[in-house]
């Protein structure tokens, strides 16, 4: 039987939450853990990952950028997600930004990445920057799926997003605890406040607040007051003035807190993903260890035909996608698939 200490030191992985307002240096304190020699990898739903220019270069050298945005008509974030978190391994065609699923859709003057998430490792930090952008890539996916606009969706068919949207972002929650690497998730803050109606003293209907809190935005004010018990970390982000500033602290009204480090309000600096690193017994990479679990391919790269052997993927006779994926349209995949098929049925 192993010792307690064995157990808590065995394979030990961070889950952290980061949430505040936008340019509090959320995505910044998570790359710099590349200067403490952890490969961070990034599932970039945003257009901020130019900070990173701030690095030391070695430190750069050791960041890899997986980027996903949505375009106005396509909800590549949620897809991507999709297929990340389900652990197998798949090929991503950067260009067109979708999976292929069949040597019929490979277009060679496109760029690809590897992803083979059993490969992660503890010197490796996995950061999906960010929750406020996979809410709206859910959004956009909901509208595409029921053929609605997106007003719409805010205004007439606001349940049924919630109940479609929740399905998904509670089983992805659950997977982000499967991950065999260390795990950052990135969110923005927002002001809850639960309140109620009564009837005032004349018979008229009132409002009146029962509280208001500092919380994660979420599809819900209680959907998102679940979030943070899911990770171990849950650091807020905000600024005094020009200084920014790192919360630990739990407090009535507003979501964060440490299990490992004293509550404080921090400046920047002086709270970096290796201090946490060390509060928790976890050490830090002794040497440069590349990551194994994302491969970048360039156009025209034999080594993609490499991967597609290695994924047994054949080319569909006929114009048919074997996969069930979708039809192939001049070389390209059309998916007809569901957000729920995607994250729920096995694929090769």
């Amino acid at each position: 039987m192993p010792k307690a200490s064995d157990l808590l030191n065995d394979g030990n992985l961070l889950r952290i939450l980061s949430y505040g307002a936008s340019q509090t240096y959320k995505t910044f304190w998570a790359a710099k853990a590349a200067e403490a020699g952890f490969n961070v990898i990034f599932i970039n739903g945003e257009s901020n990952y130019q900070v990173i220019r701030n690095l030391k270069p070695e430190a750069i050298d050791r960041i890899s950028m997986l980027n996903v945005q949505d375009t106005e008509r396509e909800n590549t974030l949620a897809i991507f997600c999709a297929h990340f978190f389900k652990g197998e391994r798949f090929l991503w065609d950067e260009t067109a930004k979708r999976r292929i699923m069949h040597a019929g859709s490979y277009v060679p003057e496109h760029s690809y990445v590897f992803i083979d998430p059993k490969k992660f490792t503890s010197s490796d930090l996995l950061v999906l920057d960010s929750w406020t952008s996979l809410l709206r890539s859910t959004l956009l996916r909901y509208s595409i799926e029921k053929k609605i606009d997106l007003a719409q969706v805010e205004i007439g068919d606001k349940w049924g997003y919630f109940n479609y949207s929740q399905n998904f972002l509670n089983w992805l929650l659950a997977k982000f605890q499967t991950v065999s690497c260390h795990f950052n998730l990135i969110a923005h803050s927002d002001h809850y406040t639960k309140s109620h109606d009564e009837l005032d003293s004349k018979g008229n209907k009132v409002s009146v607040m029962e509280f208001q809190r500092m919380q994660i935005k979420s599809t819900t004010g209680p959907h998102a007051m679940q979030i943070p018990g899911q990770f171990q970390e849950c650091y807020y982000f905000f600024r005094i003035g020009q200084v920014a500033k790192i919360s630990t602290k739990s407090v009535d009204d507003r979501d964060g807190g440490s299990r490992v480090l004293p509550p404080d309000d921090y400046d920047f600096p002086k709270l970096q993903f290796r201090d946490t690193c060390k509060a928790m017994g976890i050490p830090v990479p002794p040497e440069d260890r590349p990551c194994k679990a994302v491969t970048f391919f360039q156009p025209h790269d034999p080594g993609v035909q490499d991967v597609m052997a290695e994924l047994g993927m054949v080319k569909p006779p006929n114009g048919t996608d074997p996969s069930g994926g979708g039809a192939v349209i001049n070389g390209t995949q059309k998916s007809t698939s569901t957000l729920a098929t995607l994250f729920q049925t096995k694929r090769n």
